[in-house]
């Protein structure tokens, strides 16, 4: 009940607030009726007229309606606020004469139509007509000219601009590509050191040495581009640091023969971007590894260890993949056109519908954990 009583009474404020406002306006109205009526025509022309002035004037520094940008001849010209102020006061002025002239009778204007012994406005205008046109048209050429001028050297400056930030980027690439370079030849040489003098070829799966080079590995490949990691996995093959040498067979039940991994595990590499086409890289340990987007058309990867894989967008069209462990890898967006995933591992695989409809897929075990025929 609280609620109502109070919206009643503010109701009741209210009302009395608006009928005090009504009776205080007619109050007002009454006193200055009289001094209404004794106005003339004339008079009350020449008050809009005033007012109208006062207004055009006020106005537009009051509600921020000045400048506008307007398209003259398809440069955009601002017009500030004096100037647009004047404009519209010279408008206006020409409005009221012409109407004062028509339906007042002002004859000085010369819109009336009725004899006046002096020179009137329209008279003046015929004079003055022509070298005003002239003056403003001579001004608003060489307003144009400035402006068109004006977009000319921002034009410039933003080409500048532009240029210094290309070349600034061209540099900076050229740089990071110098840097990437001088890692490069620094890898080789610090492997081939380990491979040398450290016995890194020769070494069993407890040396130090091994992890040495992987961990130098893992770091530059985290560090260059897709071309340069080709390099690294070039010198990792050649070299037997990372596929096995064991001949790649099936058994007496025609499941894929265990081969040794190499001396180097690449689990958790970053081969992302990487051109791989046509590495022989069997039974490498890439478990993990981030290949995202990377390039292994015609690659050898017969029984690769590719568990945990990030695959998404690779290409493995015509990469040999049999007896190859993809469980749980990530192969949506990849393409398997032509590629041979015989006797492969796909359990827990994502991948999307069709992905795999044109590989060659005879005894792998596939996502859902059942065996292909």
């Amino acid at each position: 009940m609280r609620p109502a009583v109070g919206w009643t009474l503010s109701r009741a404020r209210s009302r009395r607030a608006f009928n005090g406002l009504r009776q205080s306006i007619q109050a007002f109205l009454r006193k200055i009726s009289p001094f209404l009526k004794k106005i003339s025509n004339t008079q009350w022309l020449v008050f809009i007229w005033i007012a109208g002035i006062v207004l055009l004037c006020v106005l537009p520094s009051a509600l921020h309606f000045l400048p506008r940008a307007i398209q003259v001849a398809g440069l955009p010209i601002t017009l500030g606020k004096t100037t647009g102020t004047m404009g519209l006061v010279v408008a206006w002025s020409f409005f009221m004469a012409v109407y004062g002239g028509y339906y007042d009778g002002w004859r000085w204007t010369g819109f009336s139509g009725l004899p006046y012994k002096k020179k009137t406005l329209w008279d003046w205008m015929q004079l003055l007509l022509i070298p005003v046109i002239l003056a403003a048209g001579g001004l608003f050429f060489n307003y144009i000219q400035t402006v068109n001028e004006q977009i000319q050297v921002e034009q410039r400056a933003k080409s500048d601009r532009e240029s210094s930030e290309l070349r600034a980027q061209t540099d900076r690439d050229l740089a990071k590509d110098s840097q990437r370079e001088v890692l490069l030849q620094s890898y080789l040489d610090q492997m081939t050191v380990l491979l040398l003098e450290r016995g890194l070829g020769k070494s069993n799966i407890r040396d130090s040495v091994r992890d040495v080079a992987r961990i130098r590995t893992l770091s530059v490949l985290n560090a260059l581009d897709g071309n340069r990691k080709r390099s690294v996995m070039l010198f990792l093959q050649e070299s037997g640091l990372i596929t096995t040498t064991t001949r790649i067979g099936l058994d007496e039940h025609q499941s894929p023969r265990t081969v040794s991994q190499g001396l180097i595990s690449l689990s958790r590499a970053d081969l992302r971007d990487a051109d791989l086409r046509g590495l022989y890289l069997v039974g490498v340990n890439i478990a993990g590894a981030d290949l995202t987007g990377a390039d292994l058309t015609g690659a050898d990867l017969r029984a690769a260890e590719l568990t945990y894989a990030d695959l998404k967008n690779a290409n493995f069209t015509f990469a040999n993949l049999t007896g190859a462990h993809l469980i749980y890898a990530d192969i949506r967006g990849a393409d398997f056109r032509g590629a041979n995933l015989e006797h492969s591992n796909l359990i827990g695989a994502y991948y999307t519908g069709g992905q795999l409809d044109e590989a060659r897929l005879k005894g792998a075990t596939m996502p859902w954990a059942t065996k292909h025929p």
